[in-house]
């Protein structure tokens, strides 16, 4: 993106006053006046974050910051404490601004400026309001859009279109709550095709938030400066409870004895966690999209098999091993957490990374990948996190060396046992190696794989079972932009749990996943499921699709985009089984590309047709390439 661009959309995006809420980290003298830290403690618009890399980062520790100068306070400083700032010399204006901003909530208007010998953008700003809090500032605030009036709000709460002047999808983002006469709505609405100003709420997704407002404004968990948004704190968010009700009705009362969902801080701790391994990822100098980072987690949490694919040297094989790193897998015999398999070639049966018993002397010998034991340790730890990694995975057949993991993984949890040889036959060393290891959730299989001539392709029955995450290379300035910045190599903490917190109970594996979409969602999957299936009768969109799908969507971190999170998920799974030559497919996915899109194919005038799904962005990609592999090669993968 052209550096010029960027700054007037941000110039667009300050003319929005979307204000930032922070807290005092430190100042410091520069060219005779002085700076101030702020670490921004809200969520920012989705244009900023989207173009996290562009902005100067402080330190990882800190995570996003504003500037203000010292000046910026001196208002405030006199109506609190009735003393001029500016008066006093420069060093004891850092020493008063730090008692005096201790524990005080700050109210920024930002803007942007842009350092043209770095190449990076500031956030600068100007301080609106300075709020005293009773309580350590430990927290974070979600900024949410407020309607604008009863008309608009009539419009809403009927499910039509209604204004927000202030949010444009591409700037702010799309709201997941709307605030209006007091009371919080989560929701999920869409932009209209006419205006990016207006919106229109799904239907029944409109939800009241059974908040105390006189309560909550007095604690600050509420905060309203009366600028077109109000700051809300998340953790009031994710814990109140959900009034699930018709929203039409005049009156938003609590329904009695009605399940009532509750939404837990997990999926915050999740988010955080995520964004610290991003940051983990770039001080070991790789360059991933925080997104990639979300999929990744939302795809271990989803199902045991995950296969990354791309070309080479995009990080297939380190995200995996910084992912186990930051959560405490190791390899060694102080901590088996971390199993690196490389595949090779000879592998064609499973006993080339099991082992066999051999019939001679009854002695089960383990293969020297050392895979038995590893899961013989997870099987006795099932309150941690265990992690086997095969590296270039379809050098060899992947259906014949690692068939038994396949069938296994379809049956239910608790049933799922790995046999190393028939109960009837007799081994000598038994006890180190028993005849079957039971597979448990808190083992997780990554696989790497290159698709190209010295690579095996990957049949639908493997693809039913996993995940398939095509990683993207970043751009040079990308990476670049993410390293810059740093004064000094900082040593990031791993994560002071076992990611067995963030795993789903076993239970929730066999929950009905049905019922968890819209009757529409399912129209959209039997109509791609019939015209795939007029392409291959052997292929289409199967119940196990679906589940995955639903486990994805269950899992993902709140941060992750419901609307971005369908299309990953749709992508990884009911995508990657489209292939075939031109005859086959070509009429299905489009021939034709025009100004870099693909038209006349069907698959497209679907995701058209059910845009209010998904905007399906990367699916509409991935259809793309495979157009320009039919166009190159006559056949797509």
């Amino acid at each position: 993106m052209e550096i010029q661009t960027i700054k007037d959309n941000l110039k667009e995006l300050e003319l929005k006053k979307r204000y930032l809420i922070c807290k005092y980290h430190n100042a410091y003298e520069i060219n005779d006046f002085i700076q101030v830290v702020l670490s921004i403690i809200c969520d920012e618009p989705e244009y900023v974050e989207s173009n996290k890399a562009f902005f100067y980062s402080n330190s990882n520790s800190l995570g996003s910051v504003a500037y203000v100068k010292a000046d910026s306070f001196t208002d405030f400083v006199k109506r609190d404490c009735n003393e001029s700032l500016y008066i006093k010399p420069l060093p004891e204006q850092i020493g008063f601004l730090e008692t005096y901003l201790e524990d005080k909530l700050i109210i920024v208007n930002p803007y942007y400026y842009f350092k043209s010998d770095r190449e990076i953008f500031y956030k600068n700003g100007t301080v609106m309001e300075v709020i005293p809090s009773d309580d350590k500032i430990d927290f974070e605030y979600f900024c949410i859009p407020k309607i604008p009036n009863q008309n608009s709000f009539e419009s809403f709460k009927n499910y039509e279109e209604f204004p927000l002047p202030l949010v444009s999808k591409e700037l702010i983002g799309k709201p997941f709550y709307l605030f209006y006469d007091q009371k919080v709505y989560k929701t999920e609405v869409d932009v209209s095709s006419s205006n990016d100003t207006y919106w229109k709420a799904n239907d029944n997704t409109i939800k009241g938030l059974n908040i105390d407002y006189n309560f909550a404004a007095a604690k600050n968990q509420i905060i309203d400066y009366d600028n077109g948004f109000v700051f809300v704190n998340k953790k009031l968010i994710f814990t109140s409870k959900i009034v699930d009700s018709n929203i039409s009705d005049s009156n938003l009362e609590l329904m009695q004895n009605k399940e009532i969902d509750e939404i837990k801080y997990e999926s915050s701790k999740a988010g955080k966690a995520m964004q610290d391994f991003f940051e983990f990822t770039k001080e070991n100098n790789l360059c991933y999209s925080l997104n990639d980072i979300y999929n990744f987690y939302t795809c271990v949490c989803a199902s045991q098999l995950i296969i990354l694919a791309g070309m080479s040297g995009t990080g297939k094989t380190k995200l995996p091993l910084k992912f186990a790193k930051y959560f405490n897998m190791t390899e060694g015999e102080d901590n088996k957490k971390l199993l690196f398999i490389p595949v090779s070639p000879s592998f064609t049966e499973p006993s080339d990374i099991l082992g066999f018993l051999n019939p001679n002397n009854g002695l089960y010998t383990s293969s020297e990948t050392g895979l038995v034991e590893f899961l013989k340790h997870a099987e006795e730890n099932p309150n941690e996190m265990h992690l086997v990694i095969f590296d270039e995975m379809n050098l060899a057949q992947i259906e014949y060396w690692f068939a038994p993991f396949i069938s296994i993984l379809e049956k239910d949890l608790g049933e799922r046992k790995l046999q190393l040889y028939s109960t009837s036959q007799r081994c000598i060393n038994e006890e180190k190696y028993p005849s079957n290891i039971e597979i448990k959730n808190n083992i997780i299989f990554v696989g790497t794989i290159n698709l190209d001539e010295t690579t095996k392709n990957i049949s639908d029955r493997l693809l039913d079972r996993s995940f398939i995450i095509n990683l993207k290379k970043e751009s040079f300035v990308n990476y670049k932009t993410q390293q810059s910045g740093r004064q000094q190599k900082i040593e990031l903490k791993t994560f002071g749990e076992d990611f067995k917190v963030f795993m789903p109970e076993d239970s929730s594996y066999n929950e009905d996943y049905i019922s968890n979409f819209s009757k529409r969602e399912l129209e959209f999957f039997d109509r791609i499921h019939t015209e795939l299936n007029k392409v291959d009768p052997q292929k289409g969109v199967s119940f196990r699709c679906v589940k995955n799908i639903a486990l994805y969507l269950k899992n993902k971190p709140e941060e992750l985009d419901k609307n971005r999170a369908f299309d990953y998920a749709f992508k990884q799974t009911v995508m990657k089984k489209i292939n075939g030559s031109v005859e086959s497919i070509g009429e299905f996915i489009g021939n034709t590309i025009d100004n870099n899109a693909v038209i006349e194919g069907i698959l497209i005038k679907l995701f058209d047709e059910y845009s209010e799904i998904s905007d399906f962005t990367e699916c509409r990609n991935e259809v793309r390439n495979k157009v320009l592999e039919l166009k190159k090669y006559g056949y797509a993968r």
